[in-house]
């Protein structure tokens, strides 16, 4: 093959390479394995010395010297690949001026503005006007020129990926998302926070009992856990990313019993998961348990969208069998038995274990703030000393829940934030 393109999963790579895709231009994808460092092996920085994907040799050419042409920047491959493979520049001098200008006005859009959308985690959807404009550039369905096949706003070109080029891997676009994520009010992009987590200034739902954070730190007997506001928990030290009671397919599960109950085809749940894997990078995703609600609600649909989960986490995906999975098979997705990760007992269903921390879904714990007409119901993270247990908030975005124990240490999610709460003590009868 006379082109030769590298890259990595979820990389900038992805810009030449829908490029290439779009055009039909014959070339290699040679993937290079980022976490193990071999963007920085000898070999690769002989191409690129800064070390970075993406890179294009192109046997075609010869630079300087005799060597075969070696490019790296996204913009330099693009606009070299439109000058000397696409033929996208032709006409009059004038003609070709102006149809270069537009290309580079598009180029520098996709490497100033999309990239920093798509491949940025800190800051998915920023810059990104509504999506009608590229809706609009789409319409005509016809080839679309150097740049500008790259100028689509972020929700178009997920929603464009499969539709125009069904043959993709699925790492080449970040998921798909139905909005641009919110601006959170108090979101400081400036000041990472812990693990790799965004810090939230601002008031909590109670400052007087702590500020309102992306995460909170949880310490049992020296082994840290990060409690996300996100409704998961990270074992930084095992870089494994904890969740449970996803739900999958609920809604689907109703409307075969006849209540006809709206479905997102659970996007909100996926991308919400995939956010955070493309946030942390983990290792692994265990799921404790209740992945999915119900044989019915396990579609079609929603068992290509497990078989993909794995490839757009980046990562394997595992689960703890739940109540719910029973009887259910799907494929690729074994479900394991309760189990050990280091100090935590990985379990569904409560089950203290001695010596060690039980990490449990199943109850779906909820709290109560508030008194009267100004209460509210919030997921919480809540941790028994008794029996050494601390039960997940149900992740799904259709679940309810259920009141945890007045006694338990518990820590409120609300709105991407989490803080942990002093409950009131148990009320006592008035006197007579």
């Amino acid at each position: 093959m006379t082109l030769k393109l590298y890259g990595g999963a979820r990389s900038r790579a992805s810009m030449p390479r829908w490029y290439l895709e779009e055009k039909g231009i014959a070339y290699d994808w040679i993937q290079l394995d980022m976490e193990a460092g071999e963007h920085k092996r000898e070999n690769f920085c002989a191409i690129n010395p800064f070390a970075k994907v993406p890179a294009l040799v192109d046997e075609t050419l010869r630079a300087p010297g005799g060597k075969p042409l070696q490019l790296f920047e996204s913009g330099a491959i693009l606009l070299h690949l439109a000058d000397h493979h696409a033929n996208e520049f032709t006409g009059t001098a004038a003609e070709v001026a102006a149809q270069r200008a537009l290309a580079n006005q598009w180029i520098l859009f996709a490497n100033a503005t999309l990239a920093v959308a798509l491949f940025v985690p800190s800051q998915p959807g920023a810059g990104i006007p509504a999506a009608d404009g590229g809706a609009r550039w789409a319409a005509g369905r016809r080839p679309l020129p150097a740049g500008r096949a790259l100028g689509r706003s972020s929700l178009e070109c997920c929603r464009l990926r499969r539709k125009c080029l069904p043959g993709l891997s699925a790492d080449l676009l970040p998921p798909d998302r139905p909005n641009s994520l919110p601006q959170r009010a108090g979101h400081d992009r400036r000041h990472p926070g812990p693990a790799g987590l965004p810090t939230r200034h601002g008031q909590g739902l109670n400052s007087a009992q702590g500020a309102a954070a992306a995460s909170s730190s949880f310490d049992w007997r020296g082994q840290q856990l990060q409690l996300l506001g996100a409704k998961a928990a990270w074992d930084p030290q095992r870089r494994t990313l904890l969740v449970a009671d996803l739900h999958l397919g609920k809604a689907e599960t109703f409307q075969a019993h006849g209540i006809p109950l709206p479905s997102d085809g659970d996007g909100a749940t996926l991308n919400g998961l995939l956010e955070l894997a493309h946030q942390l990078e983990p290792q692994q995703v265990v799921v404790l348990g209740d992945l999915i609600h119900s044989r019915l609600g396990l579609t079609g649909e929603l068992r290509a969208k497990l078989a993909a989960l794995p490839e757009l986490l980046g990562c394997p995906l595992r689960l703890i069998g739940g109540n719910h999975e029973q009887g259910s098979w799907i494929e690729g997705l074994p479900q394991e038995p309760s189990q050990a990760l280091g100090p935590w007992w990985l379990s569904h269903i409560p089950e203290p274990r001695a010596g060690m921390l039980n990490l449990c879904g199943h109850l779906h714990p909820m709290a109560v703030v508030g008194r009267g007409a100004d209460r509210l119901r919030l997921p919480c993270f809540s941790y028994c000393e008794a029996s050494e247990r601390l039960a997940m908030p149900a992740f799904g975005r259709l679940t309810g829940g259920h009141p945890c124990s007045q006694r338990d240490r518990i820590w409120l999610v609300a709105d991407g934030a989490v803080v942990e709460w002093t409950q009131a003590p148990p009320s006592s009868n008035r006197a007579a």
